[in-house]
């Protein structure tokens, strides 16, 4: 089993003797069931509120909110990242006022925001893009900085424009900074928007769990909860699951003249770039030459154990060819023929 997979069977383990344990204390009494329902009940409470529809509208409320101001900040904070990027001056001006920027408390402004822009869902929506905006901001700023300037260099040499270096080099560099900064605006903007709903909304999953709450209706209001808790452990789960399907790949591919085995897949996935785990010191000069080619493009295994044993199995390959006198053919760059292959008797005169 390798650490990947015990990290994710012990985490299973937790939760769920977690849940269990918590489970016993509720049955047992050991928790009050008032303070706290067992988590079965939870779920079937869960259940029994979204198949009655009596909160469908909100759901579809809270997400939506939630949606929009994603979105929002997205753009804005990559276009706002390259922008402060490309202005070193502005940068270095805002950088104290990003550094301390989420010890602003946000909700204080939530007045000032109905005043514009009424008692709609609007308050919120630019709550979220605030809180959700500036990590995108951050993130774009950092994936831009890690952008190896010889990139840079070589799109210039081939005279890209500013448009297709965009495209073409520096976003595919910088993937993986913009990513990170995509999972953190959708949490804030999420957790900033329930928690406003909380107490500066009449609509959304959160003003339904306030109201429960006030109501002293514990099965709606834990129900709602674990939904809650639900949709972010779902979105957690699908990035947790595109990072074991490439983290649990690994290829063969030369570097230059060196063979280098590299972790993830030989053309990337979605924002996650390949990454060198073992160098192994073996050059082309030493593997079957039928092989080069096809470990230009990478030869892919299912373990790092593998792709060692790719290696060596290579290198042993090569040698027992070579010992045993086969050696492949030279290339036209180093062929002779005898017409042009001079002898020191041919010196000597007649």
């Amino acid at each position: 089993m390798s650490r990947g997979h015990k990290v994710l069977l012990a985490r299973l383990v937790l939760i769920l003797g977690s849940v269990a344990l918590l489970e016993l204390l509720c049955r047992t009494g050991v928790i009050n069931p008032l303070t706290l329902l067992p988590p079965s009940k939870m779920a079937e409470a869960m259940v029994q509120v979204i198949a009655s529809g009596q909160v469908t509208s909100d759901i579809i409320r809270t997400f939506s909110t939630v949606a929009i101001a994603f979105a929002a900040s997205v753009v804005v904070g990559i276009a706002a990242g390259a922008l402060l990027h490309a202005i070193p001056r502005l940068r270095r001006a805002l950088d104290p006022l990003l550094a301390s920027y989420y010890a602003l408390p946000f909700f204080v402004f939530y007045p000032v925001l109905v005043a514009f822009f009424g008692l709609n869902a609007m308050p919120l929506i630019a709550i979220g893009f605030a809180a959700a905006m500036v990590a995108m901001l951050i993130s774009t700023l950092n994936g831009l900085d890690r952008v190896p300037p010889v990139l840079l260099k070589v799109a210039r040499i081939h005279r890209l424009g500013r448009l297709r270096t965009l495209v073409l080099v520096v976003l595919p560099a910088a993937a993986p900074s913009l990513m990170t900064g995509t999972k953190l605006a959708l949490a804030y903007a999420f957790i900033s928007i329930i928690a406003g709903e909380f107490i500066l909304s009449g609509k959304g999953l959160g003003y339904q769990i306030a109201y429960a709450y006030n109501s002293f209706d514990n099965r709606t209001m834990y129900g709602l909860m674990l939904f809650v808790l639900l949709v972010a452990a779902i979105g957690y789960g699908v990035y947790a699951v595109v990072h074991w399907y490439v983290d649990n790949s690994y290829f063969v591919r030369t570097s230059g003249r060196e063979l280098v085995i590299y972790q993830g897949r030989p053309a990337g996935f979605l924002w996650i770039d390949p990454r060198a785990v073992d160098r192994t010191g073996v050059t082309t000069a030493q593997v079957p030459p039928n092989f080069v080619t096809e470990l230009r493009h990478g030869v892919e295994e299912p373990s790092l154990a593998a792709a060692r044993r790719f290696v060596s199995n290579l290198v042993a390959e090569q040698r027992t060819v070579t010992h045993s006198g086969l050696t492949p053919a030279p290339s036209s760059t180093t062929t002779t023929t005898p017409s042009s292959t001079t002898t020191p008797n041919s010196t000597k005169g007649t």
